[in-house]
C-alpha cells in the first residue's frame, strides 16, 4: 500500500502510523525540501489503504482513518475529518477545532514574569507556554504553512538559505496519538530532530551575573572558587566586555586590557567562556570591524553602521568571519545569544531567532566537525531542541518564579526541548516578594541540581551577587552542598542525556509521559522525572516556625524510598515536611545512581573515579555511558559502557559490575572505586569475589561504605553485603531523616530548656553510639522510637523559664513547640 496519495489540490502522506502530512496546493505543486522547522524529511512509514464511501475518499493507516469529500477546495470541517482511538473511546479531529488538552510545551521568553503571570501595562495576566506535542485530546497539529523553506543556494552559507512559502498553500502535521506521549515525542523527533549530546562541561556550573566585572576580579572569583573548594566550569560575561552600548565585538579594554591572556589563563585553568551578544545591532563605524564589514557589503564610503540583516548571506558570512571567529580563535567557547527583537525579517514568515539558532549552530559544525557544537540562545519554536542549549530569560526572582521554571522545564519536554537554562536565583528582585531570601535562593540552586543545566545568574544590583557565601549560614553551606552534589551525579546526568539524544524522552518530563492514564500525573506540574531513575519533587515554598518546608508529592504504584530521610513509602499521594538540607528525591528500591569523586572541572575523558550508590531492597540493572565528553566520535562508535547489577534480600544486598565493553579516547580502565549503600545499619559481612572486603559504616549519613582503590574494569567485580537480622536494611528505613530532626531539636534545645539538653543529645548521637557498638544497633533503635516520643510529651509539659537569650517567655514557648514539632515529625519517619 502507499505511504503518500495525490488527488488535483491535496496530498496525504502516512509518515507513521499514527503521524499524518496534510498538504493543500491549488495548483497542485507540493513541497518536499526541508523547511526551518522540519529540517527531516523521513522516508514515510505509514501505509495508506484506500476506499470510497460515496463521494468520500477514505484513507486508513491501521491506526488512523481519514475522510475526505475531493471538492477542491482549502480542507475544512465539512471536507475533512479524521477518526482515531482514544484510549478506547471514538477520538477524532477536523480542521478548525480547538485543542483544548494539549499540555503545553516550551517557551521564548520569560522575560519580566512573575511566575506564570506577566504585567500587559493595566494588570497581571496569565503568561502561558507554547503548544507541545502532546495532548489529552488525543491529537496535536502542528501548522508549518508559513515557515520558509530552505533552498539550495550556493552563494549562502552551508548551500541553504530560507525561501518564503506561497501564501496559498497549507502544510499541516497532524499528530494522532492518544495519550501515547512518549509515541507521539518518538514521531515528533523524526520530524523535528533529535536533541544531541552536549558537551559534558555543559553540565557543570555557569557563574553568570550582570556586572561590570574586570579581568583580574573575574580571575579573583575563579580563585575563591577554588579555595573553597567548589567546582566550575563556565564563566559568563554580560554585555559589559564589549564596548559601551547594547551590542558590539570590540572588547573593553579599560576592563580587559589584554583580552588573549585573559582567556588564555581561564582556559589553563580549564574554564570555557560564554560571551553575551545581541546582534541586532549592527556594527557601528566606531567599532574596529567596520571597515571589514562595510568593505565585504559595498557599503557608501560615508556609511555610519553596517546594519544587522539575518536574510543577506554576505552580510552574515562576514558577521562571523570578522565580529566572531577572530574571539574564538583567542579562547571564547560560547556565544549568548540574546535575541529581543521580535519575529519578523525581511523574508515573510522567517523569525530571525531560529534562523540565528541554526547559523550558529551550522558556523560550529563547519569550522570544527570534529567538535560537538553548543548554542546559547532563546527558544525558536518547534524543532529548537536539533540546536541546545535553551536560555529562558529574565525572571523576577521570587517563589512563584521558582514554582513556574520547574513547570516549564518538564513541560517542555512536550516540545523536545530538554536543554533549559534558567536564571537560578532571578534575575531582579520581586516588587511583590521583595528583596531575595537566602531561603529561597538556598532551595532555588537545590532544584538546580536538578535541571539540565546549571546556570546562577542576577542583574547589575549589588545585593543580587550569587556567591554562596555572601547569603549567610546555613545558607551558604548548603548551597555549596548542593553544587558538589550536582558534580557528584554527572556520570548519571550525562549517561541520561546521552539516552536523551538516542530517544523521545527529555532528561526532565512530566509524570504523565509514564503515567498517562493516572489522573494524579497531571495534578503535580513541579514534580518530575529526572532520567530514568529519579522522581523530583522541589521544595517551592518557605519553612514553617517549625523550619520544615511542606511538599505534596505523588508517587507512581509500587514501593519507593525517599532518597533523603530513607522512609519507605507506597504509591499515591503524600505530605512531608523536609528540612533546609533536604531535596525530595524518590527511587525505586534497588535502584542504582552511578556518581564521580570530587573534581574541580568536567574534564575531557573518563571520570577519574566512580562513586556509586545503591539502594537496598529491590534489584536493578543500569548501564553507564562514557566518552571523551567533548567530540562527535561517540557518533562513531567512540564510547564505552559499563552495566552494574543490583540484587536484594532482607538481609543481603549483591553488587556487581561487568566487564567495560568499547572504548574511547581517554578511558579509564583501572580506577578508584567507592560504593555507597545508604539508610542501613552496620553490616555483619562484606565480601568482595567471595573474599573478606574492608568497609566502613558513615554514621552521620547511615550509609555503609565501601572504598576500592582500584579496579579493572576489564574484569568482572562482585561484592556482597550481608546484614544481622536484627539491622536489616528496612529497620532503617526512615531513620535518616529522624536522626536529622533529633539534630535540629538538639539545636533548638541547646537555649529553649536545659533541663531538656541531655535527652535530646543522647538522641541525636544515636548513631554515633550505633558505630561505636554495631551489636547494639537493635536496642538503640528501641530507645530512639521510645526517647523522640516522650521527648515531644516533654517539650509539651515544659514551662517557660528566664533566659537571657529570650526576651519574652512566648519565644521560650515557641522554641519548645518547634522542637516538639521537629520530633514528632521524626517519629512519624520511623513508626
Amino acid at each position: 500500500m502507499p505511504a503518500s496519495i495525490t488527488f488535483a489540490t491535496v496530498r496525504f502522506t502516512a509518515l507513521t502510523s499514527r503521524l499524518i502530512r496534510m498538504e493543500y496546493a491549488p495548483d497542485g505543486s507540493f513541497e518536499d525540501r526541508p523547511t526551518l522547522t522540519v529540517a527531516n524529511r523521513p522516508d514515510p512509514q505509514g501505509d495508506l489503504q484506500v476506499t470510497r464511501d460515496g463521494e468520500t475518499v477514505v484513507l486508513d493507516t491501521g491506526a488512523v482513518r481519514i475522510r475526505f469529500l475531493e471538492d477542491g477546495r482549502v480542507p475544512d470541517a465539512d471536507n475533512l475529518s479524521v477518526h482515531f482511538d482514544l484510549n478506547g473511546s471514538p477520538g477524532h479531529w477536523h480542521p478548525g477545532l480547538k485543542d483544548t488538552g494539549n499540555l503545553h510545551g516550551a517557551k521564548r521568553t520569560v522575560d519580566s514574569h512573575h511566575g506564570n503571570l506577566l504585567w500587559n501595562g493595566k494588570r497581571m495576566v496569565s503568561a502561558g507556554n507554547e503548544p507541545g506535542f502532546c495532548s489529552r485530546d488525543g491529537w496535536v497539529v502542528v501548522d508549518d504553512s508559513a515557515t520558509p523553506v530552505l533552498a539550495a543556494r550556493a552563494d549562502a552559507p552551508g548551500g541553504q538559505w530560507p525561501e518564503a512559502r506561497r501564501p496559498d498553500i497549507s502544510d499541516l502535521y497532524l499528530f494522532c496519538h492518544g495519550t501515547d506521549y512518549l509515541d507521539a515525542l518518538r514521531d515528533a523527533r523524526l520530524l523535528f530532530g533529535a536533541q544531541p549530546l552536549v558537551p559534558r562541561w555543559a553540565l557543570g556550573y555557569w557563574w553568570s551575573r550582570w556586572w561590570a566585572y574586570t579581568a583580574p576580579e573575574l580571575v579573583a572569583l575563579v580563585t575563591e572558587f577554588e579555595h573553597q573548594d567548589l567546582p566550575i566550569d563556565v564563566l559568563v560575561l554580560d554585555m559589559e566586555w564589549h564596548t559601551k552600548g547594547w551590542g558590539g565585538y570590540d572588547w573593553e579594554r579599560d576592563l580587559f586590557p589584554d583580552p588573549a591572556a585573559f582567556l588564555r589563563g581561564m582556559r589553563d585553568r580549564g574554564l570555557k567562556i560564554a560571551c553575551n551578544l545581541h546582534p541586532s545591532s549592527g556594527v557601528a563605524r566606531e567599532h574596529k570591524q567596520f571597515p571589514a564589514m562595510a568593505g565585504a557589503l559595498e557599503l557608501p564610503a560615508d556609511a555610519e553602521k553596517v546594519p544587522f540583516d539575518c536574510t543577506d548571506p554576505d552580510y552574515m558570512r562576514a558577521m562571523f568571519r570578522e565580529c566572531l571567529h577572530p574571539h574564538e580563535d583567542i579562547g571564547v567557547d560560547v556565544w549568548w545569544l540574546d535575541w529581543q527583537q521580535g519575529k519578523k525579517s525581511p523574508i515573510p514568515g522567517l523569525d530571525p531567532l531560529p534562523w540565528l539558532n541554526h547559523l550558529h549552530w551550522r558556523d560550529q559544525q563547519e569550522r570544527h566537525p570534529g567538535k560537538r557544537p553548543l548554542n546559547f540562545s532563546r527558544y525558536g519554536g518547534p524543532g529548537a531542541g536539533r540546536t541546545p542549549m535553551g536560555f529562558s530569560g529574565d525572571i523576577e526572582s521570587s517563589w512563584r518564579s521558582l514554582q513556574y521554571l520547574l513547570r516549564l522545564t518538564a513541560e517542555s519536554a512536550n516540545s523536545l526541548f530538554g536543554y533549559w537554562s534558567h536564571d537560578t536565583g532571578g534575575f531582579f528582585c520581586s516588587p511583590w516578594e521583595g528583596q531575595t531570601s537566602g531561603e529561597l535562593y538556598l532551595r532555588w540552586v537545590q532544584a538546580t541540581v536538578y535541571q539540565p543545566i546549571f546556570r546562577t545568574h542576577c542583574a547589575r544590583e549589588p545585593a543580587g551577587d550569587r556567591r554562596f557565601r555572601l547569603w549567610g549560614e546555613p545558607y551558604g553551606s548548603l548551597m555549596s552542598d548542593a553544587l558538589r552534589k550536582r558534580y557528584h551525579l554527572i556520570p548519571y546526568l550525562y549517561t541520561e542525556c546521552r539516552r536523551m539524544a538516542e530517544g523521545p524522552e527529555s532528561l526532565c518530563h512530566p509524570l504523565y509521559h509514564r503515567e498517562p492514564a493516572e489522573a494524579d500525573a497531571y495534578n503535580f506540574p513541579r514534580q518530575y522525572g529526572f532520567g530514568s531513575r529519579m522522581l523530583v519533587a522541589p521544595v517551592t515554598q518557605p519553612a514553617g516556625k517549625d523550619g520544615l518546608a511542606p511538599v505534596s508529592f505523588w508517587l507512581p504504584e509500587g514501593e519507593w524510598i525517599d532518597a533523603e530521610t530513607g522512609e519507605r513509602l507506597r504509591g499515591g499521594r503524600h505530605r512531608r515536611r523536609y528540612t533546609l538540607a533536604e531535596t525530595p528525591v524518590f527511587v525505586r528500591p534497588g535502584c542504582i545512581l552511578p556518581g564521580q569523586g570530587p573534581v574541580k572541572r568536567l574534564a575531557a575523558g573518563g571520570y577519574p573515579e566512580l562513586d556509586i550508590t545503591v539502594f537496598p531492597g529491590g534489584g536493578d540493572t543500569y548501564t553507564l555511558y562514557e566518552d571523551d565528553g567533548v567530540s562527535t566520535a561517540y557518533e562513531k562508535g567512540g564510547f564505552a559502557e559499563l552495566v552494574i547489577h543490583s540484587q536484594s534480600t532482607p538481609t543481603t544486598l549483591s553488587v556487581s559490575l561487568e566487564p567495560m565493553t568499547g572504548d574511547f579516547e581517554g578511558i579509564r580502565k583501572r580506577r578508584p572505586l567507592m560504593l555507597r549503600i545508604p539508610h542501613t545499619l552496620p553490616p555483619a559481612e562484606v565480601t568482595r569475589d567471595g573474599q573478606p572486603q574492608t568497609w566502613h559504616w558513615c554514621g552521620e549519613r547511615l550509609a555503609t561504605v565501601i572504598q576500592i582503590p582500584e579496579v579493572d574494569h576489564d574484569q568482572p567485580l562482585s561484592l556482597h553485603i550481608r546484614w544481622a537480622l536484627q539491622t536489616a536494611p528496612g529497620t532503617a528505613a526512615g531513620l535518616t531523616g529522624a536522626l536529622r530532626r533529633c539534630h535540629l531539636a538538639f539545636d533548638v534545645l541547646r537555649t529553649a530548656c536545659h533541663d531538656l539538653l541531655r535527652p535530646a543529645g543522647r538522641l541525636a548521637l544515636t548513631a554515633h553510639r550505633i558505630a561505636a557498638a554495631p551489636d547494639t544497633a537493635g536496642e538503640e533503635l528501641r530507645q530512639l522510637q521510645e526517647g523522640m516520643t516522650a521527648l515531644a510529651r516533654a517539650c509539651t509539659r515544659a514551662k517557660p523559664k528566664v533566659n537571657p537569650k529570650f526576651k519574652r517567655a512566648a519565644q521560650q514557648t515557641e522554641a519548645l513547640t518547634r522542637a516538639q514539632k521537629l520530633l514528632r515529625a521524626a517519629c512519624g519517619l520511623i513508626s
